[in-house]
């Protein structure tokens, strides 16, 4: 398993800075794009996401990103839009002299990859998105939205976003201590309903017949925030697509079996799954050839012959 290089900070083109992680040195190049909250050093303290994030920095350069506005980013600018957060990824991809990558996100997050897939095709190898949809239409239901924005307004911090983000794991006390902790790092109640807000406008219901990648679409059939309805929608516009459908009920791509995620990526990525980084054994072969060696052999006899090679081979070692 890979672990997670210092916190970095990329320059965004007019003003602003992204931070972001590395795990893993060699594979192919993966970003992944951090929810509408994010933290960089609470994230990788989850041992779900290491086993997946960093299980996957075994065969690949995992780079995983804060958008601005939330966790070690910047906040967002005044007029923020799906515009800011591709010239986050687009900071972090020059910061890292990455000239193409596979990117990945879940939610909102997932909808500014396919924006930026749109829109710099040349600098994209695949896309894999989770739990996404189109545009944010479940959660624009008056009643979600009044219960989303009640429960910032009112817990946010406590880690009681967890029913929403990753029901499984209501009633393990670990986690949600955790969550509580994640929730204070990523941002202040009202970033949180900001970010909320600008993950609610961001709508690629016209770009995806326009992705030019090969996409793998996972999502969990009971997914207490998206229905998976949405997930197979997004996969059916965006030509040659692979959808995956998981069981489950959580948001969050590592509160549930991350490493089944994590191989399933694997192989979308590279053809195998993630098991580890391979050793290899060098050997060098010597071949000797001695000169008169039939004649002599024949006038020792075998069993003094071999002697005198091993004797020889001996010497050598």
């Amino acid at each position: 398993m890979a672990e997670p290089g210092p916190v970095r900070y990329a320059a965004v083109q007019g003003g602003g800075r992204v931070a972001y992680r590395v795990a893993g040195a060699h594979g192919p190049a993966f970003v992944y794009i951090g929810g509408s909250a994010s933290h960089q050093e609470l994230l990788w303290e989850e041992p779900g996401f290491r086993r997946l994030y960093g299980g996957l920095g075994d065969i690949a350069r995992v780079v995983t990103v804060d958008r601005r506005g939330t966790g070690l980013s910047d906040p967002l600018p005044t007029e923020a839009s799906v515009q800011t957060h591709i010239d986050d990824v687009m900071a972090v991809l020059d910061a890292e002299g990455l000239t193409a990558a596979s990117l990945s996100g879940t939610s909102d997050a997932a909808r500014v990859a396919v924006a930026f897939a749109v829109l710099h095709p040349e600098r994209v190898e695949r896309l894999i998105l989770f739990g996404t949809s189109a545009s944010a239409i479940h959660m624009l239901e008056p009643a979600r939205l009044v219960a989303f924005r009640r429960l910032i307004e009112s817990a946010w911090g406590e880690g009681r976003m967890v029913q929403m983000w990753a029901p499984s794991r209501l009633g393990d006390a670990r986690f949600q201590a955790w969550a509580g902790r994640y929730e204070r790092g990523c941002a202040s109640p009202g970033q949180a309903l900001k970010m909320m807000e600008l993950a609610s406008s961001i709508d690629v219901s016209d770009e995806l017949a326009r992705v030019s990648v090969p996409t793998l679409v996972m999502h969990r059939r009971d997914d207490a925030l998206t229905p998976v309805a949405d997930g197979r929608e997004v996969a059916a516009k965006i030509p040659g697509a692979t959808f995956y459908e998981l069981r489950g009920t959580d948001t969050f791509t590592f509160s549930q079996d991350p490493e089944l995620i994590r191989d399933e990526v694997a192989t979308f990525l590279v053809g195998h799954r993630s098991g580890g980084r391979r050793s290899r054994v060098f050997v060098a072969v010597l071949f000797t050839d001695i000169v008169g060696s039939t004649r002599l052999a024949a006038q020792l006899g075998d069993e003094r012959w071999t002697e005198l090679l091993s004797a020889w081979g001996r010497s050598r070692a």
